[in-house]
């Protein structure tokens, strides 16, 4: 029986998933920064494990067949990985296009709706966690990856823009990951208290998260809310540039775990607010995806697409 394996590599943690015909083995998740070599990273993600294709997917670009996490130290060699784990296929690809692969073929119960309706035709994922991951699902379900998290943010209101000026000026060049990572929303934080003209206690995002989701910190609360808004922004910003009628999905660490919050939020509002396009976002869906394991699920699914093409 075939093994196949799907690993996700995330600047924070690694996941992955082993598929032996009908069985499925997730693997314990274990901090990405645990381990000096991508190499020792898959080692530790397969375990005692023996698959015939592994797919692994590695936030970050993925060019020539190697790729470097982007908010990490790692970097993988496809081809060297492939003969120093013995495996017969092995492949790279980014972490949204995993993601995105596994994205249509989740059920209800692993996702979170929040607004328009589900539709036929191209989708799109983006995913806030410590970085921000854009792909595309064209309507014959092709993957295609994006880097569209560095692209510049785009403000929509006074003080967004004040936002924006004050995250100019500590970052000089101020993309959507700037403003929408984990880290984004400490650097949101930050240019909160800067406009409130309070002191910035030193925080972590997820310290950030729970003083606004409790109330404790007003000034918290806003940053959150703001980011919220934002994240529709760019959500419906991306809606429109991939006429992504199918839907939108949003992945990553920090959508699920705030899933309430953003449906309470400006987001889907933010999200429909596309000018001339606004009937034509009003009905996009728009879906949290509740599953940690997705990206991993993905992986798993390219590799045993790849063993199924090398298969004689």
């Amino acid at each position: 029986m075939s093994i196949v394996a799907g690993v996700d590599v995330g600047a924070t943690h690694t996941r992955a998933l082993i598929v032996q015909g009908s069985r499925r083995i997730a693997r314990e998740p274990f901090p990405t920064a645990d381990c000096s070599t991508a190499l020792g990273l898959l080692q530790a993600a397969l375990g005692e494990a023996t698959p015939q294709a592994v797919c692994v997917a590695v936030a970050g670009p993925v060019v020539d067949g190697a790729a470097r996490l982007t908010n990490g130290h790692l970097a993988f060699d496809g081809a060297a990985l492939q003969n120093d784990l013995a495996v017969p296929a092995l492949t790279l690809v980014n972490d949204l296009e995993a993601l995105a692969t596994e994205a249509p073929h989740l059920g209800a119960a692993r996702l979170m709706r929040l607004g328009g309706a589900p539709a036929s035709g191209s989708r799109a994922v983006l995913a806030p966690g410590t970085g921000l991951g854009m792909a595309f699902i064209d309507a014959d379900g092709r993957v295609w990856p994006s880097e569209g998290g560095h692209a510049p943010l785009a403000p929509a209101d006074a003080l967004e823009r004040e936002l924006l000026g004050t995250l100019s000026d500590e970052l000089g060049y101020v993309s959507w990951e700037g403003a929408l990572s984990g880290s984004g929303l400490v650097n949101l934080y930050r240019a909160m208290c800067h406009v409130w003209g309070n002191a910035p206690a030193v925080l972590t995002p997820s310290q950030v998260t729970a003083r606004a989701v409790t109330m404790e910190d007003p000034v918290c609360h806003q940053t959150l809310d703001t980011w919220c808004g934002l994240l529709g922004n760019a959500a419906g910003a991306l809606a429109v540039t991939a006429c992504a009628h199918g839907g939108i999905y949003l992945g990553g660490g920090i959508a699920p775990r705030i899933a309430d919050f953003i449906a309470a939020s400006s987001f889907r509002r933010r999200f429909e607010e596309r000018g001339a396009m606004s009937d034509y976002a009003r009905d996009i869906a728009t879906t949290i995806i509740m599953d940690e394991m997705a990206g991993a699920a993905g992986a798993a699914r390219w590799a045993g697409r790849l063993l199924a093409d090398a298969a004689p």
